[in-house]
């Protein structure tokens, strides 16, 4: 069973609290799942339906190379949106389009709360989120000690610690997605594959491996912690989903992973519904935007 959010008052009741709090109330819910994320995409209204109707009338036959939208610097063409049907997989350059998006929602969310800051000015500062691309990722986990710092954070100067919340770091390994995520605050390094059974213990030798790469790189950047302490690596905690069953959903499986963090909600759905969350995420790539 499952509730699906139908209405903004569950939606802002469930943004309120930490991870914790979320997961206690889900436990004290007998084990039925809140599943937020229905509803922005139950909510999906214009432009992004007329846009994708638009999208739908196109004609396949000559017109693959046609440019369906820009974002930021990526040009999504036409051919490129036919990995969101149902059996294929996600590629590298689609995965770079989610992070993409991922990073436009994070800066609308920064001018928001800089607006805000402006009428309290005793707000504390807002640290941001860094979602990388996955080419760098596959860099910094083979080659930790020379991988480019710009790569990772950006062209900007940055304090990891005092500017950054959190780091993305998604990656395709043997046609697999999995995700990093690192948390600079609590000085943790998450790790999440979707074809691994959730609560099921990675390798002790994965997980030191991921672990070893982060604080390399971390070290040849000269980004130390107190007392020669050390990132650490685990499994991500808060996963209530079905495991994917097809290497071909797993880059499915990890956006929407991605997007369930943000919103510091517990990860849960089910397998059955990755073919409408293909059809949703297509929505958000023709807008060029995420609901926020």
């Amino acid at each position: 069973m499952k509730i699906i959010c139908a209405s903004n008052l569950i939606y802002c009741c469930l943004h309120s609290g930490t991870k914790q709090d979320l997961v206690n109330r889900i436990k004290r819910a007998n084990g039925l799942f809140v599943k937020v994320l229905h509803y922005n995409i139950s909510s999906l209204h214009q432009p992004y339906l007329q846009n994708y109707r638009n999208y739908r009338k196109m004609k396949t036959d000559g017109t693959l190379e046609k440019t369906v939208v820009t974002i930021g610097c990526v040009k999504v063409k036409q051919k490129l949106l036919l990995n969101l049907r149902v059996g294929f997989a996600i590629s590298a350059e689609l995965m770079s389009v989610f992070v993409e998006l991922l990073r436009r929602r994070n800066s609308e969310i920064a001018q928001a709360y800089a607006s805000r800051f402006t009428d309290e000015p005793n707000l504390p500062p807002r640290k941001t989120s860094v979602f990388c691309d996955p080419s760098n990722v596959l860099q910094l986990l083979s080659h930790p000690n020379t991988t480019d710092k710009c790569s990772i954070f950006g062209a900007q100067p940055t304090d990891i610690f005092r500017d950054i919340f959190a780091l993305y770091l998604p990656f395709c390994n043997n046609d697999c997605w999995s995700l990093l995520v690192i948390f600079t605050e609590q000085r943790k390094i998450y790790y999440v594959n979707p074809m691994v059974p959730n609560f099921s213990p990675f390798s002790a030798d994965e997980l030191s491996y991921f672990e070893n790469a982060v604080n390399s790189f971390f070290f040849s950047q000269n980004i130390l912690l107190p007392n020669d302490s050390r990132f650490t690596c685990e499994e991500y905690p808060y996963q209530y989903y079905e495991t994917a069953s097809e290497k071909v959903d797993t880059g499915v499986y990890l956006f929407l992973i991605m997007y369930f963090i943000c919103e510091t909600c517990p990860i849960s759905f089910q397998q059955q519904e990755i073919s409408g969350f293909r059809t949703a995420i297509t929505h958000w790539i023709i807008s060029a935007r995420l609901p926020i």
